[in-house]
Order: C-alpha cells, then sequence, then structure tokens
C-alpha cells in the first residue's frame, strides 16, 4: 500500500496497481484512435464521476440524463441573472426554495430556469471536466502528459467536492 498526503491534509491511501493503472488508461486515452464518445477511460470518467454527480438532483425538474446530453453535445448554458434577485425562488434542480442568483437551460430553444449557487457548481464542474478531456483529446502535446494528468485528477477532485 502507498499512502499519499495531499490535498489539504486529507490521507490517501492507494494501493500501487490501482494508480499504474490509471495513469496506463490515461496514456492510452491519449494515444489511442477510438473517437472521443466511445474512448473507454472517458466512459469510465462520466460512470464514476459525472454521473454520481449529476444524480445528486433526483428531485428536481431536470433528469440527470438529459443534463449529460447537454454537457456533451455543449448546448448547456449557465448565466448570472441580469438582476440581482432579492426573492427567494424555487432552484429547478434540487427544488429548494434560496435566493438563486443564477440561471441555466439545456440548448438555445429552452427558456432559462433558476438555478442555486450549490447546484450550479456541481453542473459546473462536471461540465469543466468533460470540455477538459475533451480539449485534451483535440489538443494533445505529449510533452505535457504528466501535467495534464495531473490537472485531471485536480478536476477530479473538485468534482468529488461539489457532491459532498
Amino acid at each position: 500500500n502507498l499512502y499519499i498526503e495531499r490535498y489539504n491534509g486529507f490521507k490517501l491511501k492507494l494501493k500501487l496497481k490501482q494508480i499504474l493503472l490509471r495513469t496506463i488508461d490515461f496514456y492510452l486515452f491519449l494515444h489511442s484512435v477510438h473517437p472521443f464518445e466511445r474512448s473507454p477511460f472517458v466512459n469510465q470518467i462520466v460512470r464514476q464521476d459525472i454521473i454520481p454527480c449529476l444524480k445528486l438532483f433526483k428531485r428536481g425538474r431536470v433528469h440527470w440524463n438529459m443534463l449529460l446530453k447537454s454537457i456533451k453535445t455543449s448546448t448547456i448554458e449557465i448565466q448570472r441573472h441580469y438582476n440581482e434577485p432579492t426573492n427567494k425562488s424555487e432552484c429547478w434542480f434540487c427544488l429548494r426554495k434560496v435566493v438563486c442568483v443564477w440561471q441555466f437551460r439545456k440548448n438555445n430553444e429552452d427558456s432559462f430556469m433558476d438555478v442555486c449557487s450549490f447546484c450550479r457548481n456541481r453542473v459546473v464542474a462536471s461540465c469543466n471536466l468533460y470540455v477538459f478531456l475533451k480539449d485534451l483529446k483535440l489538443h494533445f502535446r505529449s510533452s505535457n502528459a504528466e501535467e495534464q494528468y495531473d490537472n485531471l485528477l485536480k478536476l477530479r477532485l473538485k468534482l468529488f467536492l461539489h457532491r459532498l
């Protein structure tokens, strides 16, 4: 067993074999000929990180599968309200009555819906991870693979922390 102490003093216990397999999967992803959407590495990250984060919206009006589709097609749009709202409104995702300073829509045909900051951060973290992988696959330079792997781990950690 290997112990790594990082990220604000949290002690992570990982088996060396798991670390090596994840690293190998990453390098295979970078150099594979698979289309991005069919990459086993991308599908694994979507299954392990993005879907569990989006599934936390169980009671909301938007199904996680529709959100994932919007993320994959890059049609999702989140923006700050033009006027600072002062009244509480119902968040479209979690259905809590809070002051929603953000607006969301799945595509250009939908109207904007109110979203609280907590739910907005989850969706943005999911988008950031997916877009990072897509950009990495399209614009990868072999000289910075270790740096990009570190960036991937940071994004996955941020996504995990937004699920808490």
